[in-house]
């Protein structure tokens, strides 16, 4: 502490978007956390951010990847969508209906459907993850954070990149991205990003079709328009399609069988083969168009974000995961999603800092003819759901220097949430008719709020402390339809700090947080259907270190970890005789006799069980060297992940141990404007799971492998 207090250099940083080091200085990263630009050291709130040079140096390509540079966040994937839990909270509900207790942006905009393939980061400018509740200042509330995608501007001047990649199994992926102006007001961008993996981790061993892939390609452009100095109008459109293999196999040291007689336990295979009888697999393609106007007031700035996304996906999988034509679905699902926000915000000169907005949010998520068919259904059934939700919120925060280093904090939001679920089930083919069909709504008034204080002890250490309330609406279960879970709330308290010493060669930051969560929602896989429930509450203590430290000039060497200790204070009750009684936590016990897999359902008491994907540990080491060779530059960056492990449901018995990935990459830069690297990921070649879930019946546990050891060869260019 004598070191933070003590004065601050005379010599100043300038601010600029690149993490990258000078000869004797760390630079400033620039983050709009707070709806306006400031420097990542002088934000009262704990974040992680990157730049995209920064991700590009790390060999981060996906939004998924992010997991393991960021610690505390576990993205896993189900079905080929992403799974954001943040410090412990999130879902692992993948079904139409159901949206992330961590919420994603890119560009403002919300995205309530988020499939892998439409986040590759070719054109991302920088990446902001904020921990904890971020209801009073962003449009959608969310209970455990936000993943903020930050795309590049059209430029007036013209830009040409991209990088072209070849890796082991088969993979080639590309990167292009152009922009120009159009007139002296007038600019347009386009960036495009493609990944093809001929060859799975494993394969199918029935029918010998690959396993463990996916393949993908986006377009995105902007169209940028200013008139004047003070006006700023973009108008954007994106196409991403994306195919990634189903979940599958059986999750080590358990069993899986079949479901019609002879009952027998199905072969052990490979870590990444399967053995279904056919190809299971998940395509998703989404549109999106969204304006954007920000004009400048005389006292304040005014921004409106519209939106319009339609995603649709088609899903078709072996139920039982067996050789035999036991159990076959087909999922046709789409999303229609409307946003609108209205935003007013102070100026930056303005000593008063406030953001006040109107938010507007609208969706259609359904299934339409799912099919259940296979030898157990007889002539089988078709099944469809729907929900229709709104939410109307009014948000505002302010902050205030009371007295010279110190400011105070202020937001409120009001949310009002409005659902519509409906659904039925028909025979084979039949239309789908109002017929039968059920209907049910639910509305939501939720008040969510920030409180905090923050002291600049001098120009380069920040103390700050906040308490705040976020919230994730409720969502209805619609295969088949029936109930809606509770809308889950978040109560965040946390202190941290925010330093740079030894004249910005250093940065230190910590935080410490405590969150009581009430109703925290949960999921459960059974014989065709999705439950979504709640438990009663939960706990999550933590703390987060984050160092960066330049060593010698081109030598930089980064540590951050994050320890979480995560569990349920309240969840079931069970009477005398041990049956359950009030919302106790589904558990399918591994069966012990053919047909092998679970045995059904029970309700257990999990107070006290870790939540799932909260590792107590995890954490990330690192170096960048760069070094001049000859007339180019030598790039070397390597990293070691760890993972103390986590469970994947309320439960405890699915259970990932701990493991470390290591990964890096060698780029030389000759003079000019081209690049060749070399790059590894996984190159210890540990084997985990990224996902896992209990099935109800002989299915047992299908789970999806995180990626093997993978590495290739990127030639790139950028004029």
């Amino acid at each position: 502490m004598a070191a933070i207090t003590a004065p601050a250099s005379a010599q100043s940083v300038a601010t600029t978007s690149a993490t990258e080091a000078s000869d004797n200085q760390l630079g400033e990263i620039v983050v709009t956390a707070q709806k306006r630009e400031e420097s990542l050291q002088k934000v009262p709130v704990p974040i992680a951010a990157f730049t995209g040079a920064t991700l590009a140096a790390r060999g981060v390509k996906s939004i998924a990847e992010l997991t393991f540079i960021t610690p505390g966040l576990q993205i896993g994937s189900q079905n080929g969508s992403v799974q954001p839990f943040l410090r412990g909270i999130g879902n692992s509900g993948a079904a139409v209906g159901n949206e992330s207790s961590v919420a994603v942006y890119i560009d403002g905009v919300y995205y309530t459907t988020v499939p892998s393939g439409a986040f590759a980061l070719g054109n991302i400018a920088r990446v902001e993850v904020l921990k904890g509740p971020q209801g009073t200042l962003f449009g959608r509330n969310a209970s455990g954070g936000v993943i903020q995608l930050i795309t590049a501007d059209p430029s007036h001047s013209q830009k040409l990149k991209g990088n072209i990649s070849y890796g082991n199994y088969k993979t080639v992926n590309g990167d292009l991205y152009a922009s120009t102006g159009l007139s002296e007001t007038v600019a347009i961008d386009l960036a495009l990003s493609a990944n093809k993996q001929f060859d799975g981790y494993g394969r199918n061993v029935v029918t010998g079709a690959r396993n463990g892939y996916a393949d993908y390609y986006t377009a995105r452009s902007k169209l940028l328009f200013e008139p004047s100095t003070e006006t700023k109008i973009t108008v954007g459109a994106a196409y991403s399609y994306s195919k990634p293999s189903f979940q599958g196999g059986t999750f080590p040291g358990t069993t899986h069988g079949t479901f019609t007689a002879p009952f027998v336990q199905t072969p052990t295979v490979g870590f990444f083969d399967r053995t279904d009888d056919i190809e299971s697999f998940t395509s998703f393609k989404q549109w999106l168009v969204s304006l954007k106007a920000e004009q400048e007031l005389s006292f304040a700035k005014l921004t409106s974000t519209t939106a319009y996304i339609h995603s649709t996906s088609y899903g078709r999988t072996d139920g039982d995961f067996s050789p035999r034509p036991d159990f076959d679905i087909v999922l046709p699902a789409k999303t229609k999603q409307f946003t609108q926000e209205l935003q007013l915000s102070s100026l930056m000169d303005s000593p008063l800092k406030w953001v006040a907005g109107l938010y507007y949010y609208h969706s259609l998520q359904a299934y339409s003819g799912v099919e259940f068919r296979g030898t157990i259904f007889g002539p089988g059934f078709d099944t469809y759901g729907k929900q229709i939700a709104d939410s109307y919120a009014g948000y505002g925060q302010a902050s205030y220097e009371i007295i010279p280093k110190l400011s105070l904090t202020g937001g409120l939001r009001y949310t009002y949430d409005k659902a519509k679920g409906s659904g039925g089930s028909t025979a084979p083919g039949a239309p789908l008719t109002a017929a039968g069909t059920v209907t049910d709504t639910a509305s939501t008034k939720k008040v969510t709020f920030k409180a905090g204080a923050d002291y600049q002890l001098n120009d380069d250490a920040l103390l700050y402390a906040s308490m705040s309330r976020g919230f994730k609406s409720l969502a209805y279960n619609i295969i088949p339809f029936g109930s809606h879970n509770e809308p889950e709330v978040l109560d965040a308290y946390e202190v941290g700090l925010k330093s740079d010493l030894l004249d910005h060669r250093v940065r230190l930051n910590l935080s410490a947080f405590y969150y009581q969560l009430k109703n925290p929602q949960v999921q459960l896989l059974a014989t065709a259907a999705v439950i979504l429930s709640n438990a009663d509450s939960a706990r999550v203590k933590g703390l987060d270190l984050d160092i960066t430290a330049l060593i010698t000039k081109g030598l930089t060497l980064r540590i951050n970890g994050t320890y979480l200790n995560a569990k349920y204070k309240v969840y079931g009750e069970l009477d005398a005789a041990g049956n359950c009684t009030i919302r106790c936590a589904p558990s399918n016990p591994p069966a012990p006799a053919p047909g092998y897999g679970t045995l059904p359902p029970i309700g257990i008491q999990a107070g006290g069980n870790a939540m799932p994907r909260s590792p107590k540990l995890s954490g990330d080491i690192g170096v960048d060297y760069v070094a001049d060779v000859g007339s180019g530059t030598l790039t070397f960056t390597a990293d070691y992940s760890y993972n103390s492990g986590y469970y994947f449901e309320p439960d405890n018995f699915l259970h990932q141990r701990k493991f470390g990935l290591i990964s890096g990459q060698v780029k030389y830069s000759p003079e000019g404007n081209f690049y060749v690297s070399v790059w590894g990921k996984n190159l210890n070649n540990k084997h985990y799971v990224q996902y896992a879930g209990a099935q109800n019946g002989p299915a047992g546990y299908p789970f999806t492998g995180g990626a093997p050891r993978t590495y290739g060869l990127t030639l790139g260019f950028a004029f």
